[in-house]
């Protein structure tokens, strides 16, 4: 049975990026997809997307750290805080697949 996509997912501008996987690696992918009925490639999407959204607020807290101890200015933490933005990327459900607005 094939999935629908959402509304979102279809006008969702994507890229495509190759990783080499260890064979362990990759077979451990596989087993966790099929128990998950899944496919590996939106699981990964959001495990990926999950982590980048917690490295994004972990820079963005390192960054207030630093503005507060005066190591940058206000202006280099605004022009940082645009680019570590909290939901300025996708959001995936965990474990689903499915694309959400961040």
């Amino acid at each position: 049975m094939a999935r629908r996509s959402s509304r979102n997912e279809e006008q969702m501008e994507t890229a495509q990026f190759n990783v080499r996987l260890p064979r362990e690696l990759l077979d451990d992918l596989s087993a966790i997809s099929s128990i998950l009925r899944v496919h590996k490639a939106e699981w990964l999407k959001g495990r990926i997307a999950d982590i980048v959204m917690a490295e994004k607020l972990k820079l963005l807290e390192d960054a207030s750290r630093l503005r507060n101890a005066g190591a940058i200015s206000d202006d280099e933490f605004k022009s940082l805080a645009l680019m570590l933005k909290p939901g300025s990327g996708i959001a995936l459900k965990p474990g689903r697949g499915k694309v959400q607005d961040g």
